[in-house]
């Protein structure tokens, strides 16, 4: 990552510097608390078991049980500042990247099927790269040279033989992560190829049975499934190579070297036993950080496939600034005006010549499949420009722009909602993040599926799988009302949301449409004439034509 994206990302997060502060500070206090222990250690050592002094023991063991508690501490607590600045990190992360994918202008080579199979891991790659380059890396420059300073005050021969083994260490673990970058992003790319392969397969199950295909995509499937499992062998073989070297360059190269040379240094009464004890115990925090300083240069090349694609979608992705706009006020009023609307090469044409639709307006568009609800709703959402006519919010043109604050205005309830592969808080905090669990639990409420959640062993902290597979469709869509109801936009959108439901579950919605606030405006897209509430403005759609029903 940049030196610029870095800033950009910091005016994105400014949380980040914050916990950078406390994350060091809190290792400096470790790093001096540290030391103390091998101290009480080399008294005992030197001190405690050559005189049989008992009250010195009592001094040391109580110093040494003090010493350890107050690491212990300090340690729950960096655990704890690093456990809640990841979590909040993590959304709001996902909130900006989620927008940037869904608002930005990209080619058409952009693969955002790509960038969802890898998002997960993506995010705790930038999380990682947060604690490791950023936080962790200058620190551990000064935890070396901090030991370095205590090595040479209690040995300065023996420090020196020690820190002669350091650049041996370095080359080594250069070279490994240099060839360990390229293998892991080919496991990427071969995984993600087994992925969307059965994915397709799942969707279009019906065309390859109609097309008696069942066995060429078994073979294909098979095939690739072979040629990644040879890969992960030859992986596996790489990793179980590399933890030999780790383990022969810690116990060959490091321990024993300074056991030999420290023994020869008590034997000709250059240091003590104690003191070469309390060596050992600062030399192994001194290589700590050198092995953190190797894990951050592997860290960073194992990550940096992630950051490229982080660094694309928050800072470098085909966006045009000078086309947004930002709704200050409430909206109040939304005008479609003298809209026409023809795809290329179609004989289709949506023609909407005057609509307007006010503050607490309940409107539905009713039609048949292919009359132009998608094409009416997708322009007045914005993901379709019209080629005449004009959008306006408040009386403030959004043609063809990109309303920054979306979710403060639109709600959108469709037939199929999009939910992640994290727990129900956390999918109702990507719209909120500042909601808490009343706030939650009042929406779930509103929308009937408290008692389904509150059903659940871990209740909110339930993950809801990929698309909330945990749930029914009805679920589903009473989920996303309540997901609606706590984004509390101004204009909420409903896109044939009782389409494809049992009876029961259709009861369950227009409940919920019902619990709709009254000071919001409703647009309801639907092919059910029947459904719809009496409260509604009902416009028919025909053949790309909007007109006033007359009953």
């Amino acid at each position: 990552m940049k030196k610029t994206q870095y800033k950009a990302l910091l005016k994105i997060f400014p949380s980040i510097k914050k916990y950078i502060v406390q994350n060091f500070v809190v290792s400096i206090i470790l790093m001096i608390l540290g030391t103390i222990p091998p101290v009480f250690y080399a008294l005992f050592v030197d001190k405690v078991l050559p005189t049989n002094n008992f009250d010195l023991f009592l001094y040391v063991v109580l110093g040494y049980l003090i010493s350890n508690l107050m690491i212990s501490m300090g340690n729950v607590l960096f655990i704890y500042i690093k456990k809640r600045f990841e979590k909040n990190f993590k959304l709001k992360l996902s909130s900006e990247v989620l927008w940037n994918i869904s608002c930005c202008m990209t080619d058409e080579s952009s693969d955002f099927m790509d960038y969802k199979s890898r998002y997960t891991d993506d995010i705790n790659s930038i999380v990682d790269y947060i604690n490791t380059q950023i936080c962790n890396k200058y620190f551990q420059y000064i935890i070396a040279i901090f030991y370095i300073g205590l090595l040479i005050t209690i040995q300065p021969m023996l420090a020196i033989i020690s820190i002669i083994l350091i650049p041996v260490i370095f080359l080594n673990t250069y070279w490994r992560s240099k060839k360990f970058s390229p293998m892991l992003e080919e496991d990427y790319n071969k995984r993600n190829r087994l992925q969307r392969l059965a994915y397709s397969t799942f969707i279009y199950w019906k065309q390859i049975k109609s097309l008696n295909l069942e066995d060429y995509e078994c073979i294909k499937y098979n095939v690739h499934l072979r040629e990644y499992g040879m890969f992960r062998e030859k992986l596996n073989m790489y990793n179980y190579f590399n933890s030999l070297l780790e383990g022969f360059q810690k116990t060959f190269l490091v321990n024993n070297s300074i056991y030999f040379v420290g023994c020869f240094f008590i034997i000709n009464n250059y240091m003590t036993m104690g003191a070469l004890l309390m060596f050992v115990q600062y030399f192994n925090s001194f290589y700590s950080s050198i092995f953190s300083m190797q894990n951050i240069i592997v860290s960073y090349q194992k990550n940096l496939p992630s950051l490229k694609r982080f660094a694309y979608l928050l800072f470098d992705i085909k966006k045009d600034e000078n086309r947004t706009v930002v709704i200050n006020e409430a909206v109040q009023s939304v005008e479609l005006k003298d809209i026409i609307f023809q795809y290329p090469n179609s004989d289709f044409r949506l023609d909407v010549p005057d609509l307007k639709i006010f503050v607490g307006d309940r409107v539905a568009i009713i039609g048949e499949t292919g009359s132009g609800k998608t094409s009416f709703l997708q322009i007045l959402l914005g993901t379709q420009i019209p080629n005449q006519g004009k959008v306006l919010i408040n009386n403030i043109d959004i043609t063809g722009t990109r309303v920054l604050d979306f979710n403060r205005v639109f709600s959108i309830v469709s037939q199929e909602n999009v939910f992640f592969n994290m727990s129900i808080r956390d999918n109702f905090l990507l719209v909120n993040n500042m909601a808490t669990d009343e706030m939650i639990e009042r929406c779930c409420k509103a929308a009937y599926i408290w008692d389904k959640i509150s059903s659940l062993p871990d209740g909110l902290n339930t993950t809801l799988g990929e698309n909330a597979e945990c749930l029914s469709h009805g679920e589903r869509q009473r989920l996303a009302f309540a997901r609606a109801f706590l984004n509390d936009a101004d204009i909420f959108v409903l896109d044939e949301v009782t389409a494809s439901l049992d009876p029961f579950s259709e009861g369950e919605i227009n409940k919920c449409i019902s619990q709709m606030p009254k000071d919001k405006t409703v647009v309801m897209i639907t092919h059910k004439i029947d459904k719809i509430p009496d409260t509604f403005k009902i416009y028919t759609m025909l053949d790309g034509k909007i007109s006033l029903a007359e009953t």
